[in-house]
């Protein structure tokens, strides 16, 4: 379509330069719209980049210039300007403006099209071509992606005859030609002869032996088996009979102060009193499968006459989850004469903040064996249990003379 854009005064005699030479404006122009082309897209995504080399926005001062006549925009030379919907999409890093001018001319202090951050901007305008058929996009600050679609353009009104009088569009192209016969197959060449088969070659010698390989990881240790059972308690027998009181016989008359008899031999040594506490240490988590020394000490030295420390081990057991859930602790006590045990099942049922919690003591004493004692716990946690503490657990003793 053609239709007439505009004719200055006759007595205007200002010139613009146009892709084919000068243009005085008081020349009429018309106007040839065409289905929109995209011929700038600086993203790289939704087909782009277009326009240009390696996409990305164009940055803060940064000129940009781009040819408009030519191979693939429909624009023919000797156009004088096209008509450009400019966009400047939403990821725009600063409010800022575009302007768009001839190439070559000196470039307006205008705004073509303004860029906002998170928002897109669309515009319609008319630009007069440069130098060579291009035209220069200035961006004032910050970066901004942009997308030209054209839409139509300027041709002088002398080049298309009287009112639009001139060559139509190209027509449709014409259906391809029918497809020609298949000519015959040529006759097959005839098989060459078989090459002599060639001789074996030498066997080549053994490769030596790959490094052996790493031992693989030791096993995680199983886990300890559940206390058994303790025994039932055998019966009471009866108590004997009591025999008969005697009577008392009457007192008889004091008799005479007897010989001092020989010193007898000392007695055995009385346990020597001497007591330590070891301090309680944060509360530990642990389960069966990750058993944890929730305390341990090293015992001071006996003092002078005793033997032995007698230890004794006081741990609180903090058990938090649902309401009903349940833990089987087991408890000993290391580095003493049979490491004495202790076993505690823990339940919840005290309901707190929505979730049940329980609170046990566990106790437990032996004859040191070593100069270290450690009080180690181990659990089995029964269904839904979240949360198994040892908290406030307590090492002290007491200093002894054992007998033989």
């Amino acid at each position: 379509m053609f239709l007439l854009a505009a004719t200055a005064a006759a007595s205007t005699s200002a010139t613009t330069e146009g892709s084919s030479g000068s243009i005085r404006a008081d020349q009429a122009e018309a106007f040839v719209s065409m289905s929109a082309v995209r011929v700038l897209d600086t993203r790289s995504n939704s087909g782009g980049p277009i326009g240009v080399v390696a996409a990305g926005p164009l940055g803060p001062g940064q000129q940009l210039d781009v040819v408009l006549v030519g191979d693939g925009t429909g624009v023919p030379a000797g156009s004088t300007a096209v008509v450009l919907n400019t966009t400047v999409d939403y990821d725009a890093t600063k409010p800022s403006f575009l302007t768009i001018w001839p190439t070559g001319a000196v470039r307006p202090v205008s705004s073509t099209n303004n860029a906002q951050p998170g928002q897109i901007a669309a515009n319609l305008t008319i630009a007069r071509l440069g130098v060579g058929g291009s035209i220069s996009i200035f961006n004032q600050q910050g970066s901004a992606n942009l997308i030209l679609d054209l839409v139509g353009y300027l041709i002088p009104l002398d080049q298309v005859g009287a009112l639009g009088a001139g060559p139509g569009p190209a027509g449709p192209a014409g259906p391809a030609g029918p497809v020609g016969a298949t000519g015959p197959s040529g006759v097959a060449g005839a098989a060459g002869p078989f090459g002599p088969t060639g001789s074996p070659g030498a066997v080549g010698p053994a490769g030596s032996s790959g490094p052996n390989g790493s031992p693989g990881t030791a096993g995680a240790p199983g886990a300890p088996g559940a206390p058994g059972a303790p025994g039932a308690d055998g019966p009471t027998g009866p108590p004997g009979s009591e025999g008969p009181i005697g009577d008392t016989g009457a007192r008889g008359p004091t008799g005479a102060d007897g010989p001092t008899g020989d010193t007898g031999a000392p007695g055995p040594a009385g346990n020597t009193v001497a007591f330590f506490s070891a301090p309680a240490a944060v509360p530990v988590s642990f389960t069966d499968a990750n058993p944890m020394t929730v305390a341990s000490f090293t015992l001071p030295a006996l003092p002078s006459g005793a033997s032995a420390w007698l230890v004794h081990a006081q741990v609180t057991l903090e058990l938090g989850g649902t309401t009903g859930d349940v833990a089987d602790v087991r408890c000993s006590l290391g580095g003493t004469i049979g490491a004495p045990s202790s076993t505690k099942l823990v339940k919840t049922s005290n309901t707190v903040n929505g979730h049940g919690q329980d609170t046990e003591t566990l106790a437990m004493m032996g004859l040191a064996s070593s100069s270290t004692v450690n009080l180690n716990c181990s659990a089995d946690k029964g269904s839904g249990a979240s949360t198994l503490q040892a908290s406030a657990p307590v090492l002290s003793g007491t200093a002894v003379t054992t007998l033989s």
